[in-house]
């Protein structure tokens, strides 16, 4: 197993990311088989942005940065899906229940709409649609004490129509 890892290492491409995304995070393919990559930039020296690879052997660039916040200021993307139209559904991972779920739609690859779907989230990190439903993590729920002193997370499910 060790030497299969070590070939496969070996064997990898390296994909620069370009100024700009300080940390790449959540990662999906829309249609037209382009890698989308999050970048939360958690140093918050640049914005959250969503960056894209149109190729497998091109570059990856920023595509567009993801809006701000009102509450805390930033944009810090990681989970990120496309729902079947196209719309690409981002967590805004946020703490202090600042977290939001963002649908965004596009015209021509650029931003057409940006609306919060659900709010109100802890540390909300990953999303992925499935039958008209959207399923949504959060690594850490500040509100929910358990017993035994570990962390508590969540899985939520919901209609993507809610």
């Amino acid at each position: 197993m060790t030497t299969t890892l070590v070939l496969l290492a070996a064997l990898a491409a390296q994909v620069q990311m370009p100024d700009g995304c300080t940390n790449p995070d959540g990662m999906c393919v829309d249609a037209k088989d382009r890698l989308v990559i999050a970048a939360p930039n958690n140093d918050r020296r640049q914005p959250g942005a969503i960056f894209r690879l149109d190729s497998p052997d091109g570059k990856p660039y920023k595509w567009f940065d993801v809006p701000v916040n009102p509450a805390s200021g930033f944009a810090a993307p990681m989970g990120i899906c496309f729902g079947p139209d196209g719309e690409l559904y981002v967590c805004d991972c946020q703490k202090d229940s600042n977290g939001r779920l963002l649908r965004i739609t596009f015209r021509d690859d650029r931003v057409a709409t940006c609306e919060a779907v659900a709010v109100g989230l802890d540390n909300a990190n990953g999303v992925k649609y499935l039958n008209g439903r959207l399923y949504l993590t959060q690594a850490f729920l500040y509100g929910v004490k358990r017993a035994d002193g570990a962390a508590t997370s969540g899985l939520y499910m919901f209609n993507a129509t809610d």
